[in-house]
């Protein structure tokens, strides 16, 4: 097991996937195609190996990430750590951010983001300014940190500043 004292939930579409959230991870998988809700959607998965190699453009039905998360989860558990890396779908998810109550309950993210052209994201920049300006207002996720790895993703982190126990486990005595 990667880490022992974390639990690990992998959701991917590729079945390949398993072997390394059960065995490498010692975590659980579950084969789902992740978005901000259920919904269909045109995605292109990874194939095996990765790293911009996709198979064929396709319409697949996705599953709220939020939806299988309290599935698999529990909805009043603290998430430690979410790392969404879904292809374009992450829009959607960041929307809901401030709309579904499983994500109060998450202290950290890191998130892999694209340019709305790179994938079939159906949102224009327009509407991800508006996504972003929304989830700031709210307050809840504080924006640290994003690598521009050009042309095609930014990695980002998020923490929650709201949740106490976030705050307790990970910013007391870290913040001036």
């Amino acid at each position: 097991m990667f880490l022992p004292q974390s639990t690990f939930l992998g959701f991917d579409p590729n079945p390949n996937y398993s072997n390394l959230f059960t065995d490498i991870l010692g975590g659980k998988f579950v084969q789902a195609t992740v978005s901000g809700k259920n919904e269909k959607i045109t995605t292109r998965e990874l194939k095996e190996g990765g790293l911009g190699q996709y198979a064929p453009v396709i319409d697949k039905q996705a599953q709220s990430a939020a939806e299988l998360i309290e599935k698999y989860h529990g909805s009043d558990k603290i998430i430690d750590f979410l790392s969404v890396d879904v292809e374009g779908a992450e829009y959607s998810i960041f929307e809901r951010l401030i709309k579904d109550k499983i994500y109060q309950n998450v202290c950290q993210i890191n998130v892999e983001l694209h340019p709305v052209w790179y994938h079939f994201t159906g949102y224009s920049y327009f509407d991800v300014v508006k996504i972003f300006r929304n989830l700031f207002i709210d307050g809840t996720f504080l924006w640290v940190d994003s690598t521009l790895n050009p042309p095609q993703q930014w990695p980002s982190f998020f923490i929650n500043v709201k949740n106490e126990e976030c705050i307790e486990k990970y910013l007391k005595n870290r913040l001036l």
